[in-house]
């Protein structure tokens, strides 16, 4: 199942990373924060770069979300499984297709479109 995890905004690659050394794989299948490409300008110069979709937010994919609670807590930053007061609350059919169809594992980027200007 798919889960979502309310992290400090900016902080989300390092509250990843720091997942990704404490919490085991056997544990998530996937641990990933989704982006988005976009292009800036640098010094006159137009580069492709990557900026987080939804930023204060990581999304987990766990087959035993009771565990991945509990090694969410050994993690020394903030992280919030979303719920409610009973139960963790996954992402439905229809959010997990509507992800899926613009990335892929271990690629969670939604690559820019492009188009052509006439004249």
């Amino acid at each position: 199942m798919w889960y979502v995890v309310q992290v400090m905004g900016g902080k989300e690659r390092r509250v990843l990373q720091m997942i990704d050394q404490i919490v085991g794989d056997s544990v998530l299948q996937e641990c990933f924060i989704p982006q988005y490409e976009i292009m800036k300008k640098f010094r006159g110069e137009w580069k492709r770069c990557t900026e987080i979709l939804l930023p204060g937010y990581l999304f987990l994919i766990t087959k035993d979300v009771e565990q991945a609670a509990e090694e969410l807590r050994k993690v020394p930053a903030f992280t919030k499984l979303l719920g409610n007061n009973r139960a963790f609350t996954p992402l439905n059919a229809d959010e997990i297709t509507f992800l899926d169809s613009f990335t892929t594992k271990n690629h969670r980027v939604v690559e820019m479109s492009e188009g052509v200007i006439e004249g």
